[in-house]
């Protein structure tokens, strides 16, 4: 329990909030479908966007915005993460 009670002091001091706040924050962000604030999509770890401007004729289209080389020929995977 002491480890836990650091941790969550731990995080107030360094994000200036209370975990409970900062989970808030991200249902808040869940909640608008043009977000995809979790690695899931949701807390229900969906994985699919309830958006409907990508379908079966345009998805073709679709092409990377951004990406970073980091040099490294390890795997480096992650989520997309949008806001």
């Amino acid at each position: 329990m002491q480890y836990r009670s650091f941790i969550c002091l731990l995080l107030v001091t360094v994000l200036g909030t209370t975990p409970a706040a900062a989970n808030d924050d991200v249902q808040r962000l869940v909640q608008d479908s043009r977000n995809w604030a979790i690695s899931g999509g949701n807390y229900g770890n969906w994985r699919y966007s309830a958006l409907f401007q990508v379908n079966n004729r345009n998805i073709g289209d679709l092409r990377a915005a951004w990406s970073m080389a980091s040099g490294s020929l390890q795997a480096q995977g992650g989520g997309p993460l949008v806001l």
